[in-house]
């Protein structure tokens, strides 16, 4: 039998832009989950494309998902 642990493991997909996105707001580039010692994190990155000195690469940003 497989062992499906991904535990400390994440996945990020590109974010499509919708209609009702507002022009004024940034938009992280890519959205996902990780699950961090057996909890669920949203996960949000976002690329430097204008980087300036210092500046990491792409900023990360993650938050306990949303109770619908």
């Amino acid at each position: 039998m497989a062992d499906n642990n991904y535990d400390n493991s994440g996945g990020l997909w590109k974010r499509k832009p919708k209609e009702d996105d507002d022009p004024s707001k940034s938009y992280p580039h890519y959205t996902g989950s990780v699950t961090m010692n057996g909890t669920k994190k949203n996960c949000s990155a976002w690329l430097n494309i204008d980087k300036k000195e210092g500046q990491p690469d792409i900023n990360i940003k993650l938050n306990d998902p949303i109770k619908k």
